[in-house]
């Protein structure tokens, strides 16, 4: 299987992995903020974007996915950054390959397990009469109620594509509703990562949360740094893009000095 990707810059690889239900796209901001001196490679998950689908939309199956990835791009020991769900593929994948990951940074999401927060979300997109839209302006109004905020509908649609006289969506609903509690979940290797860790959290945000989760970071990551941005959500990317690459940015060059 070959992930379709977006490769910005040139320099020491950097791949950078989207949560779920987004695509690569989502977090092209942070690539052009790091391509003057990385090659930045956005990668979307299978089942996701423009990358084929299969069967299994588990965190073992995208972590498979994305190695061969990295093998078939001829990339070695490429930095992992990820956000949200992205951040947990790229947290297995250091705690089962340690030797292969010279650095981690993960974006606004701790190694635990979370309470479900999507399934209306993902009903009322299933349930969305693609057959009989006249336009995504139908979409929007009939899914407004399952998402009221409207840049959160806004991120679900983008999602919905044109195939010919009818809609359809690039995301595998149907895999990812049958694994998304497992995705919820957290299954640690084992092991640590001694290497250097980044994690950046939004203030607002219920997926990094300081006071409770740094304990657990650091049990498995004991070289994390962790910083919490104010006034931001989830989508650090979206709400505070610039403080983002600055901590990003600082912890890469602390890299390339060392």
């Amino acid at each position: 299987m070959s992930l379709a990707f977006q490769s910005f810059g040139d320099g020491r690889p950097v791949v950078l992995l989207h949560g779920l239900f987004g695509s690569g796209d989502n977090l092209r901001i942070l690539a052009r903020g790091l391509e003057s001196r990385y090659r930045v490679l956005l990668p979307d998950l299978p089942n996701h974007g423009n990358s084929p689908h299969i069967n299994s939309s588990t965190h073992e199956a995208m972590v498979e996915a994305v190695e061969d990835f990295i093998q078939d791009q001829s990339l070695t020991n490429p930095i992992l950054a990820g956000h949200s769900v992205g951040g947990k593929l790229a947290m297995l994948m250091s705690l089962r390959r340690p030797d292969r990951v010279p650095a981690l940074i993960s974006i606004d999401i701790a190694p635990r397990r979370f309470q479900a927060s999507h399934l209306e979300i993902i009903a009322a997109m299933r349930d969305l009469p693609l057959e009989s839209l006249g336009g995504r302006g139908d979409a929007d109004r009939a899914l407004a109620e399952a998402m009221p905020n409207p840049a959160v509908r806004a991120f679900f649609l983008k999602n919905l594509v044109r195939d010919g006289e009818r809609f359809r969506w690039r995301l595998n609903l149907d895999a990812v509703a049958a694994d998304y509690d497992a995705l919820l979940g957290w299954q640690s290797p084992g092991t640590t990562y001694d290497g250097p860790a980044l994690f950046v959290g939004g203030e607002h945000s219920r997926y990094l949360q300081a006071e409770r989760d740094t304990g657990g970071i650091r049990e498995l990551f004991p070289a994390a740094q962790i910083h919490m941005i104010p006034d931001a959500g989830h989508w650090l990317h979206a709400d505070k893009p610039g403080e983002l690459l600055a901590i990003m940015n600082r912890f890469l060059s602390g890299l390339d000095a060392s």
